[in-house]
């Protein structure tokens, strides 16, 4: 089951980002998570309404605020780089979120996998790497590392993919203070409260272009 829902989200996944590659057309990137975060906090305040829910909020508060913080720039640099950059070639550098994952959960959760498992993060990271290469050849995988420090999208990304592999070790921990419900919706209203207060009044009121 874990895995079929793994595989469900990826589609969706894949979905989700060719919608904001081409909201990225119409709105700058702040608009579209400021939209996106009141849909988000709208579902969790319904869930929390209508369920129970479990909050230590003194526990949750650092790694929650961290996690606010690292979502925030992670999405805006992640928009950044689907606009400046084709969304086939920098999606799969999300593949090295993996191997982040890893390290950061062994550190902080003392979480750690088998040979076998890093080797199979190993192949993942490969195969992005042929995305960049010239030639489908060793030599080519190491000579990608060139086109990949000239190519600023590319560069974003591989930040973006640091910081989501720390947010989801992030969210283990705060599901310790936290039921899930209270923490997304803190999280999407955390979100939108930061958002909004770096967006101009201009920006905002591109907002009324979203009912187009």
């Amino acid at each position: 089951m874990g895995i079929f829902i793994c595989v469900l989200s990826g589609i969706f996944w894949s979905i989700f980002d060719l919608t904001r590659k081409k909201s990225l057309k119409i709105f700058d990137s702040k608009t579209i998570l400021i939209f996106f975060s009141i849909t988000q906090a709208m579902i969790f305040l319904l869930w929390v309404l209508i369920d129970s829910y479990s909050l230590e909020l003194f526990k949750y508060i650092l790694p929650g605020l961290s996690l606010i913080l690292l979502s925030v720039f992670s999405a805006l640099l992640f928009l950044e780089s689907l606009r400046i950059s084709q969304l086939s070639l920098t999606i799969p550098l999300l593949s090295f979120t993996p191997l982040f994952s890893s390290i950061f959960s062994a550190l902080i959760l003392n979480e750690s996998l088998f040979f076998r498992q890093y080797l199979g993060i190993l192949f993942i990271i490969m195969g992005a790497m042929f995305l960049y290469s010239k030639e489908l050849s060793l030599r080519g995988v190491l000579f990608s590392l060139k086109n990949l420090i000239h190519d600023l999208g590319a560069k974003y990304m591989l930040f973006v993919s640091l910081i989501w592999s720390l947010t989801p070790v992030l969210d283990k921990v705060c599901f310790k203070y936290s039921s899930i419900n209270i923490h997304g919706l803190i999280q999407s209203a955390g979100m939108l409260l930061i958002l909004s207060l770096i967006t101009s009044k201009k920006k905002k009121v591109s907002l009324n272009l979203i009912r187009k």
